[in-house]
């Protein structure tokens, strides 16, 4: 507002009143819980499973990066970090449910499979592919089960991000807000809060760490409820 900045996506045709709605975005929130948990607990199996692969590291690279080529032929968007789908489906841009799920279903696979056979890169953009994909979808689902319920599948699409960044990374406040951020519609606060507790919660009792800290069990890092509280393993 300071800055003049337009907003940089409208909940096309409204949030509408999240009370009635509540229920649907609990709904989806849920679903995007589980997604994130997927999501991070592929992320240490893929990587043990690509060591345990006798080839050498150029090779599994290479070998990774064909499947996603693969894939690629038919489905193009799984290409990248998925920041420009993310973009277009807020945006409002309606993409076929079909392509929806396999975008969804190709990405939390495809992504935790590549970082685990050596590719250098990041979890945040597919993670809000894969929010909001499945927030979409979610949206096509209701806009056709209950025509009555006047809520925009761009709102659950944002409200499936927020919770999925909060469930993968373990940091609801940021979920809630990042999202927030792009909106700027104080309608969508509550159910993009709600949205972020309900992916924290869920993902804290399902998975071993963030996509940050996955790993940090296994060098005998364990951290602990408290301020800055972290016990370490002394081995021999």
């Amino acid at each position: 507002a300071v800055g003049g900045m337009p907003v940089q996506y409208a909940v096309s045709a409204g949030a509408g009143p999240w009370g009635p709605a509540l229920p649907l975005y609990i709904g989806v929130a849920l679903l995007a819980s589980l997604a994130a948990v997927i999501y991070v607990n592929l992320l240490p199996r893929l990587k043990a499973l690509w060591l345990n692969v006798k080839l050498p590291f150029w090779a599994r690279a290479a070998l990774a990066g064909a499947l996603v080529g693969v894939v690629g032929i038919w489905l193009p968007d799984v290409f990248g970090t998925g920041l420009s789908q993310m973009k277009s489906i807020f945006a409002g841009t309606g993409y076929p449910f079909a392509m929806l799920i396999a975008l969804l279903l190709a990405k939390i696979i495809l992504t935790p499979n590549s970082l685990g056979a050596g590719f250098v890169g990041g979890v945040i953009g597919p993670a809000l592919l894969i929010g909001s994909a499945l927030g979409a979808a979610y949206g096509d689902v209701v806009a056709q089960a209950l025509p009555g319920v006047h809520v925009s599948p761009t709102a659950f699409a944002m409200v499936a991000t927020a919770a999925m960044l909060a469930g993968t990374f373990h940091a609801p406040l940021f979920g809630a807000m990042m999202i927030f951020e792009m909106c700027s519609d104080y309608g969508m606060l509550f159910p993009l809060m709600l949205g972020a507790a309900i992916g924290y919660v869920v993902a804290r009792r399902f998975q071993p760490g963030s996509a940050y800290t996955f790993t940090f069990p296994g060098l005998g890092i364990h951290l602990e409820p408290g301020t800055f509280t972290v016990r370490i393993d002394e081995h021999d």
